[in-house]
């Protein structure tokens, strides 16, 4: 999925300001994984290092920004969910053996990533409000853990990263297959590429945020430039779907 906005806000003292650089890298290694993923720098989110409040600190900062917050994330739901018509669309256009997979990496990639953004819009309202009282704190920020780890990072994240990639080199091959433009197939490949790597960032490869987020941002010009091509009555992906039928 492409890079989630956030509101920004500010930042604490840093009591580890004066840490060795091997304390440092223990504690950063021993946030919540919810923590470490809004504390990368695309964010703007600077949180307090402090494991334990991690999370009830995210939510605070989500009551502050509710709306906009929330209807930032709808945005994202919503140009996600638009990969299912438009893989669906291509495959038509394709047809054959390799339009059939467009469709379905297409739908595929749509249906991840609407639900792990559609979180912020169904369940972390009620949960921040359930974090702010004592009884039912605790829950609350488990299952936004939870909520973070498998639907956000797992599923939305890395499954929706690889599922992108594969969808727009599979798109690539058709139109390497109708004359379009050496530049455009480049575009579109270093392009796919770079979203690939953001597979690893569970892993700890922080690189591999900045190469996402630079992935992202040129597979939105390719989209245009792609996009643009369609309106060329010359151009014609169905050749392309036949000959590997």
């Amino acid at each position: 999925m492409p890079p989630q906005p956030a509101a920004p806000s500010r930042r604490p003292p840093d009591e580890h300001h004066n840490d060795p650089p091997s304390r440092r890298g223990l504690d950063d290694r021993s946030r919540p994984a919810s923590h470490r993923r809004l504390h990368r720098p695309r964010l703007g989110v600077r949180l307090p290092r402090h494991p334990q409040g991690a999370n009830d600190e995210i939510l605070a900062l989500y009551r502050e920004h509710r709306a906009a917050v929330s209807g930032w994330f709808l945005v994202l739901v919503v140009g996600a969910a638009l990969l299912a018509p438009a893989g669906i669309l291509l495959g038509r256009l394709t047809s054959g053996r390799l339009g059939r997979w467009i469709a379905i990496t297409g739908i595929a990639a749509a249906t991840v990533q609407v639900i792990g953004l559609s979180r912020w819009v169904l369940f972390v309202p009620g949960l921040s409000d359930d974090a702010t009282n004592p009884a039912t704190r605790t829950d609350a920020l488990n299952t936004f853990e939870q909520l973070h780890t498998w639907l956000g990072e797992a599923l939305g994240e890395t499954v929706g990263y690889a599922l992108t990639a594969t969808f727009t080199v599979l798109v690539l091959v058709g139109l390497g297959r109708t004359g379009a433009p050496r530049w455009l197939l480049v575009l579109g490949y270093a392009s796919a590429a770079l979203i690939a790597t953001g597979v690893v960032i569970p892993l700890g490869v922080e690189t591999a945020e900045l190469t996402n987020f630079a992935g992202y941002v040129a597979w939105s010009l390719w989209l245009l430039a792609f996009c643009a091509l369609l309106w060329r009555p010359r151009v014609s992906m169905a050749a392309a779907g036949h000959s590997l039928s």
